[in-house]
Parts: C-alpha cells; sequence; structure tokens
C-alpha cells in the first residue's frame, strides 16, 4: 500500500516545446548538461544541438559549455557529415587537425605575449640552423582583423599590435572602407599594404586588405582577386630570395547582403586557382562555423566546399559577439597545411564585436639582419655647444701660413676632445615603430578592457544590460581615451615639422608621409620572355649581354651602304667650343665659404658628418676663405685633401682605412706597349709613394690605392678591396657570395660608364647649365691671379 502511495506522487515530466507528458515507452532526448528531456521529434523546436556528439539544450550550449567547431572530432568522424572518398586524410594528419582546433583559444595580450615568448624560445633553442648565427629565423603568423572602418579604428589596430611581442608575418583586414588610392595614409611600420577596391556605391561594409612584413616579396595574383557585391578577395604570393619556399596569402569578405549562392561558386573558382598547399586564406565569411552540425543549407555547403579542396578552418571557437546575441564563428583562418599550424586562437582584446583571430605555423623564414653601427661619437647638443667654444678659441690664436694640415689637426683636436667616446659602442638603429604610442597610452588602453571585461561580468538574465554604473564608467574612459590617442598622435606630428622647421627636406617628408605619398619598399619582378626571373646571376648577366649587343645591332640597323659608308661624328664634334682667353678670379670670401658649406648634402660624408661641419661654418668659415686664397696664390692643394674616402673599421675594426681612387685609359699614348699588370702597379705605387707614409704615421691608418681603367678592369689592390666589400654585403643582405660580386662589378661598371660620358659630354647639373662667357665677367677684381693652360 505504502509503495502505491508513493508511485502516485511522482510527476511526469513535461516537453517543454509541445507542452505535453512524456509517456513510459516514448522516444525522448535529455541534455547532457542539465538533463532536461523532451520528446525526439521535438528537438528542433527546443533548439537542441549535438556538439561533438554531446547533445544539449539552448540555454546549456550558451551558458555551461564552450562551443566549438571540429568536424574531426572522434565521435563527428563516423557520421555522414565526414567523408573521406579518395582516403585523402590518414589517422595522423585527422590527429593533428583535431588538436589544432582543440587548443583553439581565447588569449588575452597578456597570455598571448606569454605564449609568443614561450614559442620563441622553443624556436631559439631547437628550430636555428647554425649558419644562421645570431639573426635566427622568425616564424610565420597571420593574423585577421574586420576592423569596421579604418577612419575611425585603424590608430586602435596599431595600438593593439604594438601590444604584443610578436611581429606578424601577414595582417589582413576586412570591412576597411578604403579604395587602394588612400592606402598610403593607413601605414604599419615594418609591413608593405595592398588594397582591394571597394564595391560600387558602398561606403560602409566594404573593402579588404593586406599587409605583408617587409622581409618578404610580394606579388598580387590578380585571377583569385576579386570585387563584387557578392565577394571581396585580395591574394598575394609571397617570397624570400633567401628561401627558395613560396606561400599564397588572401582575404575574402562575404557581404552579409550579397546572394550566398554567388559567393559558393565564386570561392568555389577561387580554390580551384589556388596552389595544393602553402595557402592561407584570412577572412570573414559571414557563415557561422557553429552552426555547421545543424545541416543549415549555406553552412553545409561551404563546409563542403572547405573540405572537398583539402582546407581546414584553423579556428574553432566564436569569433563575433554582442552584448545578449549568440556568439558566433563567422571570421576564421583557412588553409591546406593545417598540420603545420602550432597555435591559433582570438584575442579578447578587440576593438569592436569581431575579435582578432591568429594563427602560427611551423614554417620558418630568416629574419632580417639588423645591421650593427659603432659609435664614436657622441654629437649630442651639449657636446656640439662645447666643440664650437673649443673650436673658436683654438682658432682664435691660430697663425694661418699655406700649411693647411695645421688647421685639420686643430679642427680634429676640438672635435675628439669634446664629442669622442672614452669606449666605443656598438647599437642597432632599429626604428621606433609610431612612437606616439607611448607606454601610458598603452597602459591606458589595457585599464581600458579591464573595464569593459568587468562591465560584460555583470551581464546576466535579470540585468541584460548589465551594470549600469560599469557601463557609464567604461564608456566614458573609452570616449576619454579616443581623444586623448587622438591628440597624441597630432601632438607628435607637430611637433616633429617644428624640430625640422629650418630643414625644407626633412619637412616636407613629413608632410608626404602624413599625406600617404611615400614609396613601398617592395622590389620589382623581372621579366625576360614572359619568364619571372628571380636569379640575381641570371638578371646580371642578361643585362651584360643586352648592353654588349647594343653596338652590334645598331650596326646591322645600318642596311644602307651610304650611311654605312659616310663619316660618323667625333666625339670632337660635340664638345664646346674651347676658350682661348685669360681667366680671372676674385679672392674667396667667408659668406661664400659659408654658402657652399650650406648647399652640402647631409647623407655625403665618409668621416666627419656634413650637418657638423654646417654646425660651425660660422666659425671656420673666415680662416678657411684666408687658407683658399694663399693657396691659391702659391699654387698648392693641400695633400691631406686629395684622400678621396676614408671609413673607419673597413680592414680592421676601430682604424680608419683611407682609399684614393684613380680610373686611367688604356688607350692612352702613355700606356702604350705596357701591359695591363704594369699599368695598375705604376699607378698604385705612385699613390703609395704620395700618401702611404703620411696616413701611416700621422693619421695612424692604413691607405689603399684603388685603381680602375676605363675598360672596367682593376688593379690587385682594388681587386682585393672589391672581396671585402662585397664579404660585407654578402653578410648584410643575406645574398650568396658570388652574385653579390657580380652584382658589384656590374654596378662598377655602369659607373665608370657614366663618368666617361660626364667626361665626354659635360655634367647637366645646376653648377653647368651653361657655359661661361668671359665677357660678362668683371675684370676689376680684387687680385687678378692668371690661370695658365
Amino acid at each position: 500500500m505504502t509503495g502505491f502511495i508513493m508511485i502516485s506522487h511522482i510527476k511526469k515530466e513535461v516537453c517543454g516545446p509541445c507542452k505535453k507528458f512524456i509517456n513510459i515507452g516514448q522516444s525522448l532526448l535529455e541534455c547532457e548538461m542539465c538533463f532536461l528531456a523532451i520528446h525526439t521529434k521535438c528537438y528542433k523546436k527546443a533548439s537542441f544541438s549535438s556538439i561533438q556528439g554531446v547533445w544539449a539544450c539552448d540555454q546549456c550550449a550558451k551558458n555551461n559549455m564552450p562551443l566549438r567547431y571540429n568536424p574531426y572530432f572522434p565521435d563527428q568522424i563516423d557520421s555522414d557529415k565526414f567523408y573521406d572518398d579518395e582516403g585523402a586524410y590518414d589517422n595522423t594528419v585527422i590527429q593533428k587537425v583535431c588538436q589544432v582546433l582543440e587548443n583553439c583559444k581565447t588569449y588575452t595580450v597578456r597570455d598571448l605575449n606569454i605564449l609568443i615568448t614561450e614559442q620563441q624560445n622553443i624556436n631559439d633553442n631547437n628550430n636555428v640552423p647554425p649558419k644562421q648565427g645570431k639573426q635566427g629565423l622568425s616564424q610565420f603568423s597571420t593574423y585577421f582583423l574586420n576592423i569596421d572602418g579604418n577612419k575611425t579604428n585603424f590608430e586602435h589596430l596599431n595600438i593593439e599590435l604594438k601590444r604584443t611581442l610578436n611581429k606578424f608575418s601577414v595582417i589582413g583586414l576586412a570591412e576597411t572602407n578604403i579604395d587602394p588610392e588612400l592606402q598610403n595614409l593607413y601605414t604599419i611600420e615594418g609591413y608593405n599594404g595592398f588594397y582591394q577596391s571597394t564595391a560600387d556605391g558602398k561606403h560602409k561594409g566594404t573593402g579588404v586588405a593586406l599587409y605583408v612584413s617587409e622581409q618578404f616579396n610580394a606579388e598580387i595574383l590578380d585571377e583569385p582577386s576579386l570585387c563584387s557585391n557578392d565577394i571581396e578577395s585580395i591574394f598575394l604570393k609571397l617570397s624570400q630570395p633567401s628561401s627558395s619556399e613560396t606561400l599564397t596569402i588572401g582575404v575574402i569578405y562575404r557581404p552579409p547582403s550579397g546572394d550566398a549562392s554567388v559567393f559558393l561558386e565564386k570561392f568555389s573558382q577561387i580554390c580551384a586557382l589556388l596552389p595544393e598547399s602553402g595557402v592561407r586564406i584570412l577572412g570573414d565569411f559571414n557563415i557561422d562555423f557553429l552552426q555547421m552540425n545543424n545541416n543549415t543549407n549555406v553552412a553545409s555547403q561551404f563546409e563542403d566546399l572547405i573540405l572537398s579542396y583539402g582546407f581546414s578552418p584553423a579556428i574553432s571557437i566564436a569569433t563575433h559577439q554582442r552584448i545578449n546575441c549568440r556568439p558566433t564563428c563567422i571570421d576564421n583562418i583557412l588553409t591546406n597545411d593545417i598540420d603545420k599550424a602550432t597555435h591559433s586562437g582570438t584575442i579578447s582584446d578587440s576593438i569592436g564585436d569581431h575579435m582578432p583571430i591568429f594563427e602560427f605555423s611551423n614554417i620558418f623564414f630568416e629574419k632580417p639582419v639588423k645591421e650593427k653601427h659603432v659609435k664614436y661619437y657622441d654629437y649630442s647638443n651639449r657636446n656640439l655647444q662645447s666643440f664650437a667654444q673649443k673650436l673658436c678659441t683654438d682658432l682664435a690664436g691660430h697663425q694661418i701660413s699655406n700649411n693647411f694640415s695645421c688647421f685639420v689637426e686643430i679642427f680634429n683636436k676640438a672635435l675628439d676632445d669634446t664629442c669622442k667616446l672614452e669606449t666605443p659602442k656598438v647599437t642597432k638603429r632599429t626604428k621606433i615603430a609610431n612612437p606616439w604610442i607611448t607606454d601610458s597610452i598603452i597602459s591606458a588602453v589595457d585599464r581600458k578592457h579591464e573595464l569593459k571585461n568587468d562591465w560584460i561580468k555583470s551581464i546576466r538574465k535579470d540585468t541584460p544590460a548589465g551594470n549600469p554604473t560599469l557601463r557609464k564608467l567604461f564608456t566614458d574612459y573609452r570616449s576619454v581615451l579616443n581623444l586623448v590617442i587622438k591628440n597624441a598622435k597630432n601632438t607628435f606630428n607637430c611637433e616633429k615639422i617644428l624640430e625640422n622647421k629650418h630643414d625644407r627636406k626633412k619637412t616636407w617628408k613629413i608632410i608626404n608621409d602624413l599625406r600617404g605619398k611615400t614609396k613601398a619598399n617592395i622590389k620589382p619582378s623581372f621579366v625576360i620572355d614572359n619568364v619571372k626571373i628571380t636569379n640575381r646571376r641570371v638578371i646580371s648577366n642578361e643585362f651584360n649581354k643586352y648592353f654588349n649587343s647594343i653596338a652590334s645591332k645598331l650596326n646591322e640597323s645600318l642596311s644602307d651602304s651610304s650611311i654605312r659608308n659616310s663619316r660618323l661624328p667625333s666625339f670632337l664634334d660635340f664638345l664646346a667650343p674651347a676658350n682661348d682667353k685669360s681667366m680671372y678670379l676674385e679672392d674667396c670670401s667667408p659668406d661664400e665659404v659659408i654658402s657652399i658649406i650650406s648647399d652640402l648634402d647631409n647623407n655625403k660624408a665618409s668621416d666627419i658628418p656634413v650637418r657638423i661641419v654646417k654646425k660651425v661654418s660660422h666659425i671656420i668659415a673666415p680662416t678657411l676663405s684666408i687658407y683658399y686664397n694663399i693657396l691659391m696664390k702659391d699654387g698648392i692643394f693641400p695633400e691631406v685633401l686629395k684622400i678621396d674616402i676614408v671609413a673607419r673599421g673597413f680592414w680592421t675594426p676601430l682604424d680608419k682605412a683611407y682609399f684614393d681612387i684613380r680610373v686611367l685609359h688604356p688607350g692612352a699614348k702613355s700606356n702604350e706597349n705596357k701591359s695591363f699588370d704594369k699599368m695598375y702597379n705604376q699607378h698604385e705605387e705612385e699613390k703609395k709613394r704620395q700618401y702611404n707614409s703620411r696616413i701611416q704615421d700621422i693619421e695612424h691608418g692604413t691607405f689603399t690605392p684603388l685603381v680602375f681603367s676605363t675598360s672596367g678592369g682593376m688593379s690587385k689592390e682594388c681587386n682585393k678591396f672589391m672581396k671585402k666589400l662585397s664579404e660585407g654585403l654578402s653578410f648584410r643582405t643575406q645574398q650568396a657570395y658570388p652574385d653579390t660580386i657580380n652584382y658589384v662589378r656590374r654596378r662598377l661598371r655602369f659607373e665608370l660608364l657614366k663618368t666617361t660620358l660626364i667626361s665626354i659630354r659635360g655634367h647637366r647639373g645646376r653648377f653647368f647649365q651653361r657655359p661661361i662667357d668671359l665677357e660678362e665677367i668683371d675684370l676689376n677684381l680684387i687680385a687678378d691671379y692668371r690661370v695658365k693652360d
């Protein structure tokens, strides 16, 4: 009797969707998280879904378990959604893909930096071959974000990238709302930008772009790069001179308002054009990967296309989330060699509703070599003021004669006493990216993300808008921070212009950078007979063949015998008429010296920087003008000024190396019946007799004569110099030594040819725009120094 009473008090389960009792013997479905039961036939109305083989109601799927896409999960492989008709996937690949998708997770920037540091330590210890040296290898990585408008969010993107320790190899953007004509207004330091045109008639929700690290050469692929109302894409082929491996990178954006069937058709055509490996497709597809298990039409067809072309997603968790909305995975990175992926995930510190996504691959390229510079002098403003004062004092009691070396010694001694470092410093001139992004701005951005997280955590069923106080605190802080960021950049640019207001060239460079008038650091392609050539030796030899064939082809073109037998003009016919009249010179003035110094190029100096000379030009000009006048009267050219090149540390560290250049003409009468070796030795010995003893005893340096011939030959000493120079360039550019020395020699021949043409035809620079007419010169001069022919 008691048992009967107990059974009568048990309540029957009620199916939520149909509101009917679930009777014994009826087919039912139970949530494995909260054990809620429904009729099996009502699972669609109840929004039940199977995720990784686990049935869950809609509420549990949202709140109690992470949503993840993984068609390779063991419980999913046996279903009708996974197929392998041709055996393309073996167990090893499936396990690797499943592992990547299962390990995909959301990182904060702090967690991501920890991961990057650990990964770099592992790579430095295990994956760097000995031949790479200290520069090592860089791991290939990709980063994608739907930026939702460059105008409003691009500076925030720069800040977020600076917060991370990793320099991503490729950065993809969607919804830039920017045409290629304006792409130079939005630059990322150390990257080359490539933009696709925006869709016609759209000003928002359009535009894709790729930013590629400067260590890669990039070539746009026209066929898979499309722009329409249904799909937008841009694809690049990446390569590096030091590696034979090439990668294909692309960005695809599917506008939500477009035709899904047209998108799938175009996407299939793009996949058919791409290589079978080495492809990364970054994009906002506006197709939820988390809903592919529900057999919805578009999602299912898209998944079929991805798998059929051998691609796999690297992102398996939600990438887009709005407040009080279901999270979706609409952004992804597709690759057809996902077995090389090591880490992937999303970054929770997002700019908008879309979270940035990233992927690291087990692909390595050589890092660009950071050039080291040895700093011997400190040219700070304080030291330069001390230098100017000491130089002024030393020159005040200086007795001027025809010994110009005394002035050089006074100048060098004053510079060494005030600016020379006791111990040379080795520095790497690493340009700071976006200097206006200070540590305080980065800290403020960190605080903004903290406030946003606090507000989001306060969102519950009873308070769908979250804590209003926390929300207001976050939005107010964000508004103020946006103004601070904008003002920080404007202030930095204004200060930069004011700092260089006296340098017109630098001022215009700053203005052009702000206007986007900059040149991308991209090496152009070299095509011979419609075949792209990348081997530098082949390129050099083809150039050589072309220039050697010019004369023979010109002779062949002169088919008319009357023209061929006619007298060809001599180079003497092109020379200006000789002037046999006397020329008179007047004394040099300090103002003339100051004017000449001010016109010197700041970048053309071998020892003392030109800007240092300009700084003290008003001090040295009176002394230099007197020296010049005395030396002209006595017909003396100072020996110390005859050295062409001065370089420190070329042969041995810390020592100065002096070079003097001479170009001889083998066909001259003075060189008749002489071999090339004899000619070179004669000029080398003559140079050494002139300078070697003085440079060794007084300058304490080394002297090397560089003797070239107009035909492109060179002396033994010069050959040693070329080899040493090529070794340094080969290490610096990471090119093969034979290719480098071949390039240097070809470049030398071009320079010799240019010099010969200038000697024959004259220079067309501003100093030689017209010949001097002596009739226009006033002969009532202060001094009349006759210059003999």
